[in-house]
């Protein structure tokens, strides 16, 4: 690996005084620590890559259109940069490359670069012929153009005060290895510096991430790109830690989880060696502590630890084991546009500038306008007797659609990844429906009896048909469509907890998970089906990147099959 000298850090105190020195001090002014009182311990960690085994491969059609147009379906992760790369290589306006995705069948991050590259070859081979052009990958070049996940290495050291039983200071170096070109590789190395901590505060903390190149396919952003490797070297550190102190690994968690103490900030954030963004303070709606406790409870924790000591205890070759690890992961500010269309019948049509790749983005999207557009007609309707019920009437998801992303609608769309693509397109969704019932719906609300059309006969939903239908029929000067943008401005953190529970056969290696609980706090669900799917999905998908995937590569570099 060579190294290159782009790198990110991120820092917190200075850990290299407790690390270094041959007598130590606490940042705590109780007392000073001797080196006796210190348990240092070193190790390393290293992790190979892995490939996106989506369902479908790579798959692009071009078609020329007149003039010098050219109308593009893609797969793409990047619509905004791929349009660009198009139009620049065949030498047209940005205005002359038509762009849609309706949806992938899966992507994880594979799908971003390597799109790019696919769409611009078959566009140019589709100008050059005058024809139109698809080029479907088979599964092995797919793989082999994909590249897979960044390696990673990387060299830990910990002081821990065993009296206290707390951690004082850990610094981590880590190598990024990019192949022969960086690509989007410095996202995972960016990651690596700013989550590595995951759920724990150390007073004194230091990581540095640089990128290396090597002889192999450029690397790609995979499924959580850095993330995933920034848990597993903090777990180890965290292991390594208890080992040696003679404090089990979940008391020590449990005391340097986030929340405990007033002012807490995230790490400070460099590149290469220039401030990039200081620690972000914690949220008064931090919820890690509270995950830790339902989990305890939920998970009976206590109850099965003594049960695998027990089992150990009469087994001697099958041996079991049981950890509970928290986890957290940084969402990024940003923003989506979305552009919704009512027509005189009732139907309505959502654009977003965000993929659909497999996460529900599409269905949140609908649910999200089906939502927002029926406060049109919510009233307060009394029943009859002394009591008032609030009927609330949803319009059926029948009468939406969300189309797919067209970049002659919604132009400049920028990437879809990072978790944040639903929620973000979700929030431009509601401002945009919500701009239509305080404006042209408004108008034409007041043309409709609303009394006598709330009293008529029928379901619900039937009433919220025919009234729907008779508010969008009237005339009205503003036009029934809208345009708004969902903007997060602030980051904030999502925080996990799981129990996982195993026993390893020790004359074969055989292993088997006997049961895993997962908590995560996801806020307010838009459709919490989805968000369950995803992450029992990640949970299994993790297995399989730390517990059966390795990639070999032959001499000349190419990906083993």
């Amino acid at each position: 690996w060579k190294r290159t000298g782009m790198s990110y850090e991120g820092v917190r105190g200075d850990p290299s005084a407790l690390l270094s020195s041959s007598k130590s001090s606490s940042s705590s002014p109780k007392k000073d620590l001797k080196e006796k009182d210190i348990v240092k311990v070193s190790g390393s960690l290293s992790m190979g890559s892995c490939l996106s085994f989506y369902l479908e491969p790579l798959a692009v059609m071009a078609v020329p259109e007149e003039g010098q147009r050219m109308f593009l379906w893609s797969p793409t992760q990047m619509p905004g940069d791929t349009q660009r790369v198009v139009a620049d290589l065949l030498g047209v306006p940005f205005r002359d490359v038509q762009l849609k995705v309706r949806r992938m069948g899966g992507a994880f991050g594979a799908k971003t670069l390597q799109s790019v590259f696919l769409t611009a070859v078959t566009a140019r081979t589709s100008q050059v012929t005058g024809r139109p052009v698809r080029l479907s990958l088979n599964r092995n070049a797919d793989l082999a153009l994909q590249g897979g996940r960044e390696e990673f290495e990387v060299q830990y050291s910990a002081a821990v005060d065993k009296e206290e039983g707390k951690i004082l200071a850990v610094e981590l170096q880590t190598l990024v290895n990019g192949g022969y070109a960086p690509g989007l590789c410095m996202v995972a190395a960016q990651v690596m510096a700013q989550m590595v901590d995951q759920a724990y505060f150390f007073p004194n903390f230091r990581v540095g991430a640089e990128l290396c190149l090597s002889p192999l396919a450029p690397r790609t952003t995979v499924r959580g790109p850095g993330h995933s490797f920034a848990a597993a070297a903090m777990e180890t550190v965290m292991d390594h830690c208890a080992a040696e102190s003679g404090v089990s690994a979940e008391e020590l968690r449990l005391r340097h989880l986030y929340g405990q103490t007033e002012g807490e900030r995230l790490l400070d954030l460099y590149s290469s060696g220039e401030i990039m963004a200081p620690g972000d303070k914690l949220g008064r709606a931090m919820t890690l502590g509270s995950l830790w406790e339902q989990m305890t409870e939920r998970s009976e924790w206590k109850r099965r630890v003594r049960e695998v000591v027990s089992f150990n205890n009469q087994h001697s070759w099958r041996k079991r084991g049981i950890a509970m690890t928290a986890s957290r992961y940084d969402m990024e500010a940003g923003s989506k546009e979305a552009q919704v269309v009512v027509y005189p019948d009732g139907s309505v049509t959502v654009h977003t500038d965000g993929v659909e790749v497999g996460q529900g983005l599409q269905v949140k999207c609908l649910q999200a306008a089906a939502d927002a557009l029926s406060e049109v007609f919510q009233e307060e309707i009394e029943k009859g007797g002394k009591e008032k019920e609030k009927e609330v009437l949803r319009l059926p998801v029948d009468l939406f659609r969300v189309a797919e992303l067209d970049s002659t609608v919604l132009p400049n769309a920028g990437v879809t990844g990072g978790s944040t693509t639903s929620e973000l397109c979700c929030q431009a969704v509601r401002s945009a429906c919500r701009n239509l019932v305080k404006g042209a719906l408004a108008e034409r609300k007041q043309k409709v009896n609303l009394e006598t059309a709330l009293q008529e006969s029928g379901s619900p939903e039937e009433r919220a048909r025919r009234l729907w239908k008779k508010i969008v029929a009237q005339k009205g000067e503003a036009p029934l469509s809208a345009v708004a943008v969902g903007k997060q401005d602030a980051k904030y953190q999502t925080w996990s907890v799981a129990v996982t529970e195993v026993e390893v056969d020790a004359t074969t290696g055989e292993k088997r998970i006997l049961r895993s609980d997962l908590l995560i706090d996801l806020g307010r669900a838009v459709n919490p089906l989805i968000d369950i799917g995803q992450s029992e999905g990640s949970f299994i998908q993790g297995l399989g990147l730390f517990s059966q995937e390795e990639v070999e590569h032959r001499d000349v570099g190419e990906t083993s099959e």
